[in-house]
């Protein structure tokens, strides 16, 4: 028995020795590389370098500790950023050049000295990183992080247009950042609102582009209201119900009312379009959506003919004012588009009572909600991309972090006044200044000191009644009509390449000739968008407004619809419907209710209702 229990404590001491063994060869955590990502951004022209690395210290102190990642700020003003942009990605495409290059003659002097038995380096050492007692020390002694090689990792787009036109030239990270959202980088879906990005890349979002989804909106307030504001004493005087005034043509009897028995005061100071019709590109485009789902044409509508004559008809009664008004001016009705604070607003500046009611709830569409993204650069993949989402997540989701980059450091760059809200020091200088639109998820930030401290608070609720665009993913494109063999002869033929597109920020229309390598000859259909476009500019304004002899005005967009490209209502058949159904999840499944929308053969269509606002 004692032989046995001996037999035992000898193996326990082996292992126990074996143990310590092990733990005295593991790496002291102080002694791990730690992974350096840089993000590009914009800052204020007072901001100063020395500002921006106490803030990238304050950053890594949180960032170390929690996720073993470190960032560097690479901070420009807005003059700047663009070029400064630009010229980073250049940056990393010589180097990439560079060492391809070093590479190269690196191994070829290794195979040179192999034959003459000699054995040196090839060059193709990993350089030592730094670890995390580097980042804070280096930091700490006023120095910035020195990269071993240039990056783009984390970088802002402000705006559709350059949202787009990155992923066109295939700037961002490969194939999206969708499958991190939904494992390491899923908090991120908790915190900001699903119209600007979904966890599934199949799902409509501000975001998506193509099924990918390249980048993180920074969160904030969706769209804005209209609201009809009416002036309290005189509905009150002529027994008028606000809540049943919802549209223009409710208001008109009002208006009516009004311009007979009070002639100094102003029926109504502006018009606006349909609540329940979304416009595509801009409001008033050939091109629209129903509240039911279904693309229609915006002139081959009786309903919106029916509209814009109300318009008309307001100039002509002269409920509408002839000129500017002036702060005296009396009105009995305002469309406003913003908030509630627009009305008190309102309502402090002329010292009267108003009732309102909300006309059209906020909508999300890709310009609102793409003002400002952090995506990540084309380089930045597989863990390096796991790395750079834990910086976005930060400022995104932690309070802390979010309003270091926004403010810099308590005490020295802001601090708190009785009511909790921030005050920045040094009002002459501030040399650090953010704006909070550019640096994460909004609602986060803390309050400035004389803000509404429930902003954030009322910017949550119009989200929750935010509606998203039926037009929120499509990137429209030319479509193919013919392709062709190349000609031999020389003659030249209008046509354009296979990679030639128009999206939503461009402006080509014509044709191009084929480059000498093109293998075929793609002839794409006329160039809607820029030719609904100019028509659209060139008679909006009277509509809108009620100005000018409107059959004479709608008879002459009718007739320039048809005469661009290859007919109005071809156009909407064949290009337009087709795009817009395939960019949403919840096209309605039924046949169009619209005949021209439905028969191919036909030359003229009986036009089906649109149901605008009545």
């Amino acid at each position: 028995m004692k032989k046995r229990l001996i037999a035992v404590l000898l193996v326990l001491m082996m292992l126990s020795t074996t143990l310590l063994s092990s733990c005295d060869k593991t790496t002291p955590p102080e002694d791990i590389v730690i992974p350096v990502y840089t993000l590009y951004g914009i800052t204020g022209d007072t901001t100063t370098p020395e500002a921006i690395l106490q803030v990238e210290l304050a950053l890594n102190r949180i960032l170390i500790t929690n996720f073993d990642v470190a960032v560097k700020l690479m901070l420009f003003t807005e003059d700047e950023y663009d070029d400064a942009l630009a010229q980073a990605f250049q940056d990393v495409e010589d180097y990439k050049v560079q060492k391809a290059a070093e590479i190269s003659a690196s191994k070829a002097a290794a195979a040179s000295n192999k034959k003459a038995g000699l054995t040196i380096s090839d060059g193709s050492e990993i350089e030592s990183g730094y670890t995390a007692d580097n980042i804070i020390d280096t930091l700490e002694s006023g120095q910035e992080i020195v990269l071993p090689e240039p990056r783009v990792d984390i970088f802002l787009v402000c705006g559709k247009d350059d949202y787009y036109q990155f992923a066109e030239d295939k700037m961002f990270t490969d194939k999206g950042i969708a499958d991190k959202l939904n494992s390491e980088a899923k908090a991120l879906l908790k915190y900001i609102h699903p119209y600007f990005i979904a966890g599934n890349a199949s799902e409509i979002s501000a975001a998506r582009v193509d099924k990918y989804i390249y980048g993180v909106p920074n969160n904030g307030p969706i769209g804005e209201y209209e609201y009809f504001v009416f002036d309290k004493e005189l509905l009150n005087k002529y027994k008028f119900d606000a809540p049943s005034l919802k549209t223009l043509y409710d208001v008109e009897l009002f208006l009516e009312v009004i311009k007979e028995n009070e002639p100094d005061i102003i029926p109504i100071t502006g018009t606006t379009t349909p609540n329940n019709v979304s416009f595509l590109f801009q409001d008033g485009f050939p091109v629209a959506v129903d509240e039911n789902g279904y693309t229609f044409g915006t002139y081959l509508s009786e309903d919106m003919k029916s509209y814009f004559e109300m318009i008309n008809r307001f100039r002509q009664k002269g409920y509408l004012p002839n000129g500017e008004l002036s702060k005296d001016d009396r009105f009995a009705v305002t469309i406003i588009k913003g908030n509630l604070g627009d009305i008190e607003t309102l309502a402090e500046e002329t010292g009267r009572e108003y009732e309102y009611v909300i006309y059209k709830n906020p909508v999300g569409t890709a310009e609102n909600m793409l003002e400002n993204v952090f995506c990540f650069g084309k380089d930045c993949v597989s863990d390096d991309l796991s790395g750079a989402l834990k910086i976005v997540r930060l400022i995104n989701t932690d309070i802390s972090a979010r309003n270091i980059f926004q403010y810099g450091i308590l005490n020295q760059n802001y601090e708190f006044d009785d009511n909790g809200q921030v005050v920045l020091l040094d009002s002459e200088k501030y040399d650090y200044k953010m704006n909070k639109a550019q640096t994460g998820n909004q609602f986060l930030c803390y309050t400035l000191a004389g803000e509404d401290s429930k902003i954030w608070d009322n910017a949550k609720t119009q989200n929750l009644d935010a509606t998203i665009s039926p037009f929120i993913s499509l990137v429209y494109k030319r479509l193919e009509v013919e392709v062709k063999a190349p000609e031999t002869s020389d003659e030249s033929i209008d046509v354009v390449s296979t990679d030639a597109e128009s999206t939503d920020t461009s402006e080509t229309s014509g044709f191009e000739a084929p480059t000498e390598e093109s293998e075929a000859e793609v002839i794409l259909e006329p160039d809607y968008k820029t030719l609904y476009t100019n028509i659209t500019n060139k008679y909006y304004d009277d509509l809108i407004n009620g100005t000018g002899n409107f059959e004479e005005i709608w008879a002459n967009i009718l007739k320039e619809l048809e005469e661009a490209g290859d007919g109005y209502e071809i156009a909407l058949r064949t290009s337009f419907e087709p795009q817009i159904k395939s960019s949403v999840s919840s096209y309605p499944t039924e046949d169009s209710p619209y005949d021209y929308m439905i028969d191919p053969d036909s030359e003229t269509s009986e036009t089906s209702s649109v149901e605008a606002s009545q």
